[in-house]
């Protein structure tokens, strides 16, 4: 089920899928202008992958849910890099909508179940 869509500079999409169905594997994908889709990342069952957004330099920003503390929180995707979580948040969270400082240096994330950002 999507979740959040981000459109990026080059006319492509970027949604986050949220599963509601037990043992499917979220997933965050990017669909070209032209309708090709690419997966760029596969969640664990049980974990969310729930708001994204693209930087500047084409690194993927995204959420994890899940009740593991040793991945919730903000990720990234550099451009042909390997996902690495970049801040831990808490596990009884919902961490939710991401955006960027105008800078760049600053990654914010809305937390839905805390009220936070």
């Amino acid at each position: 089920m999507p979740e959040n869509i981000t459109v990026n500079p080059d006319a492509s999409v970027t949604l986050s899928l949220i599963v509601d169905h037990a043992g499917q594997r979220p997933r965050l994908i990017r669909i070209s202008a032209s309708g090709h889709r690419t997966v760029l990342v596969t969640g664990q069952p049980g974990y969310g992958i729930i708001g994204n957004l693209q930087g500047g330099d084409g690194t993927v920003y995204y959420n994890v849910w899940s009740e593991s503390p040793e991945r919730a929180g903000a990720w990234n995707l550099p451009p042909g890099g390997q996902p690495r979580r970049i801040a831990a948040l808490p596990a009884d969270g919902l961490p939710n909508g991401l955006t960027l400082a105008p800078a760049g240096g600053t990654l914010y994330a809305a937390d839905s179940h805390e009220a936070i950002v």
